[in-house]
């Protein structure tokens, strides 16, 4: 019977328990082995879902207290709960002080889904492709009218708006949201900073990180392109551009700093050779070079390296054209140029220029030539965040060569070369005071100057230096100008030999008026006397004017509107002193003389050319009433004329 208790109903019942036993335990496993397959299935399904519908869009686009993000993409997908595919994406960021847009064709991104929970978009890697990006920064107040700001990208179809005057209030300590971005390595086609536009933009490996209202930084990024085009607004620049470069910005809050600032947190090397298409390119910063610079493509050559917004030593770039145009069309600049701006051991940037085969063109040809002009400029400092102005300028020019007189235009007031040749040398120097200082060595050759029935000839020879002074004045330093043979004819005859050295003076332009004063050497006075004057009877009155002892001097001279009046302070011949003024308006003018030495006379005259009687023995008191008599001319006092 025990061994029957065995028998096959107890098999039966031990194979029931045990198929039992196996189910039970499957079941949880199965379970245990399904359930994440199913979590992947769904998530996946949900994440596509949320893809396809918008959903993503939503989430990411918003208004924040300091940035407004705005996300738009077509179609994307996922087959891995952390590796998104994207087809053409576009985000836009409008902060506080800069706006940014970043459109691409096809992206694969890989993102942390936990750093969401905690407002951070932290994606690990991003590769892209077809990536077109733009960025301008908001400007101040001073600068929300400056030129360059037309060729900033349009963000949005908007013009630059100019930053705020306070800052938005920051998010609350855990409210903002952020982007991290450890790994970006993208085909750039088209990259546009301010004004800066970049086709294609190259390849960039790099990284980003922003908080919105507070940190933002861009790690060490690299940057490579083998045929860029640089556009600064509708001008192509720079043509087969190939460069590499490493840029990087250190962390700084964007919800203060503003625009202006962040060079400051800027560190860059760049090195690239290109050719330079457009020389009118600099009118983005300069309008008013509009039209009036054009040149010969030529190649360009750039080493270039920033620290943390200060130009570093040893930057380097240059660039020769084969023909080059600066200025109107009546006075064109023309020649060969070749430039470098350079910064020196001293952390100054410099910039250089020289033309050979130097030309300035008006509109009858070539007017004057040289070898070559050289010219530079030095800045104070390489600091990007700080205003620049220049320290010191010096141009010259050596022997400058003028071949027909006739060309060279003297102005609308009937004077004009009719023949004779020039040559020159000239040095400008400007330093920290901005006080201009001309050195001036000119000769002009068998040269003519007519006005009317005038004729001006003869060799004549000016050297000496013209500066500038506080309130517009010009005042003159050893001029002197020298004449072996001067002609002057007029209807009233013919008068040989003059020669005058002005030994200093002033020049003061401004109120519509030009006033000279001048102290100065006259060898021969009759050319002046007769054929400006045309007052013969001076000469027979004072013949000793006629002698070739020079006559020293101190004049002023005045002219505005059809007023001109010349008066002599003091001059000294041969122990004779004189005083004098003449003014004219238009025909009419007036004449005061008084002679002083050994005895004392005056006369007075008018333009009717009459000499009046000469008055001996008069004194100082009787100058200073012909004096202010003659001065009424053009004024609105009629003041009758004395009586001799």
């Amino acid at each position: 019977m025990a061994d029957g208790a065995h028998g096959p109903a107890f098999a039966q019942a031990h194979a029931r328990v045990r198929a039992w036993s196996r189910r039970r335990w499957f079941r949880p496993l199965a379970w245990a082995l399904l359930s994440p397959l199913m979590v992947f299935v769904l998530f996946l399904a949900a994440a596509n879902v949320m893809l396809w519908t918008g959903a993503i869009e939503a989430i990411v686009t918003r208004e924040g207290e300091v940035t407004r993000v705005e996300l738009e993409h077509g179609f994307a997908w996922v087959v891995w709960p952390t590796h998104v595919h994207i087809d053409d994406a576009r985000l836009a960021v409008d902060s506080y002080s800069y706006q940014l847009a970043v459109e691409l064709e096809h992206a694969e991104v890989d993102i942390r889904l936990l750093s969401l929970l905690h407002r951070r978009a932290h994606f690990e890697s991003i590769t892209a492709s077809g990536v077109r990006a733009q960025y301008r920064i908001k400007p101040d107040a001073q600068g929300a009218d400056a030129p360059r700001l037309r060729a900033f990208p349009p963000f949005d179809g908007t013009a630059p708006e100019p930053i705020a005057s306070t800052p938005k209030p920051k998010p609350a300590a855990g409210e903002a949201w952020g982007v991290d971005l450890d790994e970006v390595d993208a085909q750039v086609d088209a990259l546009w900073i301010d004004e800066y536009d970049f086709e294609p933009g190259g390849h960039i490996h790099g990284g980003l990180h922003w908080v919105d209202g507070g940190d933002f930084s861009v790690p060490p990024t690299t940057v490579h392109a083998d045929a860029a085009v640089l556009w600064l607004g509708a001008h192509e620049a720079v043509r087969a551009l190939a460069c590499d470069g490493t840029v990087e910005l250190a962390r700084f809050d964007s919800g203060e700093v503003p625009g202006a600032g962040i060079p400051a947190y800027l560190s860059l090397e760049f090195r690239g050779e290109g050719t330079v298409i457009e020389p009118e390119a600099l009118t983005t910063w300069w309008p008013q070079l509009q039209g009036q610079l054009a040149g010969e493509p030529g190649p360009l050559s750039i080493d270039v390296a920033i620290d943390a917004g200060v130009l570093r030593p040893g930057s380097r770039v240059t660039h020769d054209s084969d023909h080059i145009e600066a200025g109107p069309a009546d006075a064109s600049l023309r020649g060969r140029s070749h430039l470098v701006l350079a910064v020196g051991d001293d952390g100054r940037p410099a910039a250089s220029l020289t033309l050979h085969d130097a030309a300035l063109h008006g509109g009858q040809g070539e007017m004057v030539h040289a070898a070559a002009l050289r010219g530079w400029l030095v800045l104070p400092h390489g600091d990007l965040t700080q205003s620049w102005s220049i320290e010191r300028v010096h141009a010259e020019g050596s022997e400058l060569i003028a071949d027909d007189l006739r060309r060279i235009p003297l102005g609308d007031d009937g004077w004009l070369f009719e023949r004779g040749r020039g040559r020159g040398h000239a040095v400008l120097d400007i330093g920290a005071d901005e006080i201009p200082r001309l050195d001036l060595d000119l000769g002009l050759k068998a040269a003519v100057l007519a006005a009317g029935s005038v004729r001006v000839g003869g060799t004549v020879g000016l050297d000496g230096t013209l500066r500038r002074e506080p309130g517009g004045a010009f005042a003159a330093d050893g001029i002197a100008v020298r004449s072996d043979a001067v002609s002057i004819r007029t209807d009233g005859g013919k008068s040989d030999g003059t020669w005058v050295r002005l030994h200093d003076g002033e020049i003061h332009v401004g109120d519509g008026a030009v006033r000279i004063e001048a102290r100065a050497e006259v060898e021969n006075t009759r050319p002046l006397l007769i054929h400006l004057t045309a007052l013969d009877p001076l000469i027979v009155a004072a013949p000793e004017l006629e002698r070739v002892e020079p006559l020293s001097g101190h004049a002023k001279v005045l002219v505005q509107g059809e007023i001109v009046e010349v008066e002599v302070i003091d001059s000294e011949q041969l122990g004779l002193h004189a005083a004098a003024v003449w003014r004219s308006r238009g025909e009419a003018w007036r004449m005061a003389v008084w002679l002083s030495g050994l005895t004392a006379f005056g006369f007075t005259a008018t333009d009717d050319r009459k000499l009046r009687r000469p008055l001996p023995f008069v004194g100082r008191d009787w100058y200073r009433e012909q004096r202010r008599w003659v001065r009424a001319v053009g004024g609105h006092t009629v003041v009758d004329a004395p009586t001799n």
